[in-house]
């Protein structure tokens, strides 16, 4: 395990945010403009989130993917770096989280 100076823990937690914040401007465009591609899905693992973004719209499912280099990376043991899920059951996620 490498050990970060205090500069590029920093700079590291800067990025993370940024990537975070854009996530959320991009979820909240395709929100507002009734789209799902483009929809986060913000899930709590351990002490922290794993970010996931819908990629793919299908009939019945969707497809979504994991998003990298997030502060501690958390991803669910359910979809790892991503996963097809019945569309119903991603609305339902996506209502609650709004």
């Amino acid at each position: 395990m490498k050990n970060f100076t205090l500069k590029e823990f920093y700079a590291s937690a800067a990025a993370s945010d940024k990537i975070v914040e854009d996530l959320m401007k991009q979820n909240k465009k395709a929100k507002k403009n009734g789209l799902v591609v483009g929809r986060v899905l913000e899930v709590t693992v351990g002490d922290g989130f794993a970010y996931y973004e819908v990629i793919k719209e299908n009939k019945k499912t969707v497809r979504i993917r994991w998003v990298p280099g997030i502060h501690d990376e958390y991803r669910t043991i359910y979809w790892g770096k991503g996963e097809t899920l019945i569309q119903k059951r991603t609305f339902e996620i996506l209502s609650f989280l709004d």
